[in-house]
């Protein structure tokens, strides 16, 4: 997993630089390192809030790499949305958002996808992934 080593390296270089506080670099670390040593544990929503907290850490300290990283770091994670996808029964993907009676799994975990790594780029796929009938007269839609 290469955006690992980089978001390492970028974690400690700013707080060797003092834009860290001393220990933030390792408690931010030692989090995403936690998650993926325990990558299976707990429910799908608590792995996407995971997601979503590892997300956040590299878009503030991945530096000018960051959307490398991010990228990495999807195709990494992508898997975990392709079998929430495939099995929404086993993973309850499809239970609380407002989208989800109006999605197919497939366009749900992709909605996911882009909410936990992407939230800002959501917006450009927002109109592909709703039906018509939400879009119309809808201006934060598209």
């Amino acid at each position: 997993m290469k955006w690992q080593s980089k978001l390492h390296d970028n974690l400690f270089n700013e707080e060797k630089i003092g834009n860290l506080d001393k220990g933030k670099a390792s408690e931010i670390w030692n989090s995403v390192q936690s998650f993926l040593n325990q990558s299976k544990v707990g429910d799908y929503y608590d792995q996407r809030r995971k997601v979503q907290s590892i997300s956040d850490a590299i878009k503030t300290y991945g530096g000018e790499n960051k959307d490398e990283i991010l990228r990495n770091l999807g195709v990494d994670l992508s898997k975990k949305y392709g079998y929430a996808a495939a099995h929404p029964d086993k993973t309850n993907a499809l239970d609380d958002l407002s989208v989800s009676g109006k999605l197919n799994s497939s366009e749900l975990a992709a909605w996911q996808f882009f909410e936990d790594i992407y939230p800002e780029q959501l917006g450009k796929y927002k109109a592909a992934l709703l039906p018509e009938s939400q879009i119309k007269d809808n201006y934060e839609a598209s």
